[in-house]
């Protein structure tokens, strides 16, 4: 079960862009989010569309477009290869839970998964709704843009598509890379045939195994360059590893 009093990460972090928003509308948009709202949400040309339907004096049905943080969709394969060697953020995700080692790869590496002070520009700059309200961040924008925060707070792998990814597909490119399959398929049959004693010495191979993927994970961001967020900038994203020359 999920546990309901955790912290909401994604919309914590942006915090820094709401603050600068109308205090009205940010209401109006949170109410609409909750109130199921946003619909047909996908990406579309360096952002993010939906169509927000509302009731009351001005009801409608609206079209919103909402920017990228960045610009990651040619490094898609590049972040699925993260995610083949961590099938604890994979699990987490599914489990509707942020795993603390996931956030501090996140914001250690600098990833353009978060907003920053200038987000809240670029916001005020690139967003577009077919309303009538003179403000660009209008009701609309952020009841789409709360709808995708209580997305990504509950399942973690969502915060992606702030630059432009698709999870099901990193999902797909995941599996793909191998890794996760092969580890659980190796732990059910390690504990349905070994005895005890092979048993609790296999647990600590694996335990063995699980450290040293985390160490080649480090390696592989040593050689990953810091972007700051600031438009639709890629990252360059360089893996080394034995038997690719990816």
């Amino acid at each position: 079960m999920k546990s309901k009093a955790r912290t909401p990460v994604v919309e914590g972090a942006w915090k820094v862009v709401l603050k600068e928003a109308d205090k009205s509308r940010v209401r109006k948009g949170k109410q609409d989010a909750r109130g199921g709202a946003v619909s047909d949400v996908r990406t579309h040309d360096g952002g993010i569309v939906a169509t927000v339907k509302t009731a009351g004096p001005e009801r409608g049905a609206f079209h919103v477009f909402m920017p990228w943080l960045a610009d990651y969709t040619g490094h898609s394969r590049d972040v699925a290869k993260w995610l083949a060697r961590r099938p604890d953020w994979l699990a987490a995700h599914f489990a509707g839970e942020w795993e603390p080692d996931f956030i501090k790869f996140v914001t250690d590496n600098q990833l353009n998964l978060f907003p920053d002070e200038t987000t809240w520009g670029k916001m005020e700059r690139e967003t577009k709704c077919t309303c009538n309200d003179w403000q660009p961040v209008c009701a609309h924008v952020l009841a789409l843009l709360f709808h995708l925060l209580a997305t990504a707070d509950a399942e973690p792998l969502h915060v992606f598509r702030f630059v432009g990814l698709s999870v099901d597909a990193l999902l797909d490119e995941a599996h793909r890379e191998g890794a996760v399959s092969f580890a659980a398929e190796r732990r059910t049959r390690e504990q349905e045939t070994a005895p005890t004693p092979a048993a609790q010495m296999s647990a600590q191979r694996l335990d063995e195994a699980s450290q040293s993927n985390k160490r080649d994970l480090r390696n592989l961001i040593a050689h990953v360059e810091a972007v700051t967020p600031n438009g639709r900038l890629i990252p360059q994203f360089i893996f080394q590893t034995p038997g690719d020359s990816h």
